[in-house]
């Protein structure tokens, strides 16, 4: 019952030029473009998600990124626009405002009954970050079997077979949530945004690629501290990104509203409405098929999220 709009912040609306950046050396594409907290409250409050009958606002991560620039897989040098290079995971992005900006737009979107969901990168950290320099016991080593642990398709680590541990690039150390006290400083942080700014859900970016152990104490410590001070309880929507077009299983292995998710973005429909509906390359009876598969498939309490595009693809 919730039609979610994902607003990529930086790319929306600029209403505050005096919070834009820009890396230098980055071309216009792959730079800031200047979209802000202050831009999505704007549009709020000119009724435009209203208009739209959106009732849930996806956020782009809130968190301090990395200043300077990162080369990506295909040679090209990138700003951290996407909120994907976090640095100082309790300061709030400056190119995207202020954090009483942040706490403006998550009570505007409230006062229209608009819920607000969180996407957060627990995968890793820049290498600039302080956690890194300070704790690198938290995060897993490079090094491994005699080579780096970069992330591959058919290298010394894999996607899949080490996707709990390699790193994305050699740039972004891979939390290592087997340690207790790893876990712990990101869950807490996690907590500590959903009480500051008042989020009703998070969009658990890569869940795949970390220990279990981190969404069930997450799952834990919200019916402890956020849950447990609210009368009656309010769903807290919790989501997952498993980049996994083919295995429904696999996605339905992080799922269970009680102890880990409530549902994930549901990437097997995804390929069947494109197949079907888009693209024509197969016939509309697979997606009747299909679904009538899939709705149950995830359990009675399952809330998946289905999609046809957005950042990921």
């Amino acid at each position: 019952d919730a039609v979610i709009y994902s607003v990529f912040v930086d790319r929306f609306a600029d209403a505050d030029p005096g919070n834009n950046c820009s890396v230098p050396g980055v071309a216009n594409g792959a730079n800031w473009s200047g979209g802000d907290w202050k831009g999505v409250t704007q549009r709020l409050q000119a009724g435009y998600f209203r208009d739209l009958g959106v009732n849930t606002l996806l956020l782009t991560d809130v968190v301090d990124n990395f200043d300077g620039s990162g080369v990506g897989n295909d040679g090209r040098s990138y700003s951290a626009y996407h909120g994907y290079w976090p640095t100082a995971l309790d300061r709030a992005e400056a190119c995207l405002g202020s954090e009483a900006d942040l706490k403006a737009l998550v009570d505007a979107a409230h006062q229209q009954g608009i819920k607000v969901l969180l996407d957060y990168a627990m995968v890793h950290v820049h290498e600039s970050s302080a956690l890194y320099q300070q704790h690198p016991d938290w995060f897993w080593p490079l090094a491994f079997n005699g080579g780096d642990c970069v992330c591959s398709d058919n290298g010394a680590c894999t996607w899949n077979a080490q996707g709990h541990r390699c790193w994305f690039t050699r740039y972004l150390p891979h939390w290592n949530f087997t340690n207790p006290a790893a876990r712990a400083h990101s869950v807490g942080n996690v907590i500590d945004w959903v009480k500051r700014a008042g989020f009703d859900g998070i969009r658990a970016d890569a869940i795949k690629h970390v220990d279990g152990s981190w969404l069930t104490e997450l799952r834990a410590q919200l019916a402890a501290q956020v849950h447990a001070g609210q009368s009656p309880r309010q769903r807290f929507y919790m989501v997952g990104e498993t980049y996994d077009f083919g295995n429904p299983g696999y996605l339905k292995s992080f799922i269970d509203p009680t102890t880990k998710l409530d549902g994930q973005f549901d990437f097997p429909l995804r390929r069947v409405l494109l197949q079907t509906t888009v693209r024509g390359a197969e016939p509309l009876w697979n997606l009747k098929d299909f679904m009538d598969g899939n709705d149950g498939f995830y359990g009675p309490d399952a809330v998946m999220s289905t999609w046809i595009g957005n950042h990921d693809i």
